[in-house]
């Protein structure tokens, strides 16, 4: 995929965000999947979104011809009250104005925004037709949501800042609950190691296109 990656100001909250177009938006004929990318801790402006959208989820997804949504978040949580609007809306923005899909809007996040995919799309499923989470430990009180919403989870067992056993049992909670969820467990990357997640996050495609079948 020719991608052309555009670093933008949203007027609205004055928030930084970064969008990878497919390089046959402007021919598509058919509407495309959104893919909303959340970044990890360490917050560097300008732009800080770009970094998980080319380095892992652009490569990952570069034949899926979707665009490629990074936003950035300031506040050191996507919890937060203004990182969490900004999100919705720039999603509406998109939506408005490019021929997104609304039944192909994927969430997904690494580390601090894997945390953040688990609370956003427990928050708002309604946005959204899948969401894939990775390096990211959920809260117990995800366990407790009666999810709708398909989740594909990636984390290693070489991970020594989000240990694996807290994802391990909520997923096995979420599963006896009914819940529609794949655990995809790594063996060596550490934290840190993001580009081994390149591999399984595009992996994940098979299971998106069943997910929208």
């Amino acid at each position: 995929m020719n991608a052309e990656t555009k670093y933008e100001i949203f007027e609205e909250t004055n928030s930084e965000y970064t969008v990878v177009l497919p390089d046959n938006l402007g021919t598509a004929e058919c509407l495309v999947p959104l893919i909303v990318a959340l970044h990890f801790a360490g917050y560097k402006p300008p732009h800080y979104g770009r970094l998980i959208a080319e380095q892992l989820v652009a490569p990952a997804f570069s034949t899926l011809g979707a665009v490629i949504l990074a936003p950035d978040c300031d506040s050191g949580t996507w919890a937060s009250g203004s990182c969490y609007k900004t999100v919705i809306k720039l999603i509406g923005q998109l939506s408005d104005t490019l021929p997104i899909d609304p039944t192909r809007i994927v969430l997904t996040g690494y580390s601090l925004g894997g945390v953040g995919t688990w609370e956003m799309a427990a928050h708002h499923p309604e946005l959204f037709s899948a969401a894939i989470i990775m390096a990211g430990q959920p809260r117990p009180e995800m366990a407790n949501v009666n999810w709708k919403l398909p989740l594909y989870v990636i984390h290693s067992r070489n991970d020594e800042v989000m240990p694996i056993g807290k994802t391990e049992n909520i997923v096995d909670r979420i599963r006896q609950r009914g819940g529609n969820i794949v655990f995809d467990v790594l063996e060596d990357p550490t934290h840190s190691e993001i580009f081994k997640f390149l591999g399984p996050l595009s992996s994940t495609q098979i299971w998106l296109k069943n997910c929208w079948n």
